[in-house]
């Protein structure tokens, strides 16, 4: 038996809903709001916790509209959601936590290799670079 197995990284996109954390007119202007993010389904990451936590990188938000914006108010919102600072480029979340929501809302996981060619990035940057670059053209989409 060989006790160097590699295990490969599978590198999956979920989205988090995170409505709860706008507010304002914003927050009355949109229907959904998502936090979208980049992981790696066989990592599991141990942080000040005796249970294993998903490190999140986050690539960027969906949100919805609510119906009858105006086109200014609707290009508003996004210059202000494009343009909202993120704080943590990675987050972590109990890994129980992840798999709940996956149980929960399955169309709001997919793997990340679906919608990415990964495979000539060599470290995590690239990859993390290359999934926000294809979620920020549209590419990456579920």
């Amino acid at each position: 038996m060989n006790k160097n197995t590699e295990i490969k990284p599978d590198w999956r996109v979920i989205k988090i809903d995170e409505k709860g954390f706008w507010r304002g007119e914003l927050a009355k202007s949109i229907d959904e709001m998502f936090g979208v993010y980049l992981y790696d389904e066989n990592l599991n990451t141990y942080i000040c916790s005796l249970t294993p936590s998903v490190e999140l990188m986050f690539l960027g938000h969906d949100y919805g509209l609510v119906e009858g914006l105006s086109d200014e108010m609707a290009e508003q919102i996004h210059e202000a959601v494009l343009c909202t600072p993120v704080d943590e480029p990675v987050t972590y979340m109990d890994r129980r936590t992840v798999e709940r929501l996956v149980a929960a809302n399955p169309d709001r996981c997919a793997k990340a290799t679906e919608f990415v060619d990964l495979s000539e990035c060599e470290t995590l940057n690239e990859i993390h670079d290359e999934a926000r670059e294809c979620f920020h053209t549209g590419s990456l989409s579920f």
